[in-house]
């Protein structure tokens, strides 16, 4: 039995990490402060090609991080729309309608228990009540 054990170890990790899958996603908006700000603030706007749940959310903030790179800084916002060709904020109905979800940390609140923010289901239906989650990348995504 105990030969068993490397092989149940290897199909449950492969298990874990199939369901961890990368959520592709196009960067189409980035925006920063000046260097001479006295705050250094990065913000990333992304387009998905579908709905996605909570922990795909996760997964795609923990993704931008990961790729994107951002050089230190001490506050980081993540939106996410759906099929979204370009980020256009004078066009604030199309950007509301697509929304899926927000992210948003702080060096100043590290304790804000509403950083992640979702407006949609996994299926794309607006949520009549938002849904407000304790994420932190920094720690979850390692």
């Amino acid at each position: 039995m105990k030969t068993f054990a490397p092989i149940v170890s290897l199909l449950l990790c492969a298990g874990l990490l199939a369901g961890q899958t990368a959520i592709p996603y196009r960067l189409i908006d980035t925006r920063h402060s000046s260097p001479t700000d006295s705050v250094r603030e990065f913000e990333y706007n992304i387009s998905v090609e579908q709905h996605l749940d909570a922990a795909s959310i996760r997964n795609t903030v923990c993704q931008v991080v990961k790729s994107e790179k951002p050089p230190a800084y001490e506050v980081l916002a993540i939106s996410i729309y759906y099929k979204l060709e370009r980020y256009a904020p004078e066009e604030s109905a199309e950007l509301r309608e697509r929304r899926i979800a927000r992210y948003h940390w702080s060096k100043d609140s590290q304790k804000d228990k509403r950083r992640l923010v979702l407006f949609k289901d996994a299926k794309g239906q607006s949520l009549s009540e938002w849904r407000f989650y304790d994420f932190d990348h920094t720690k979850a995504c390692r």
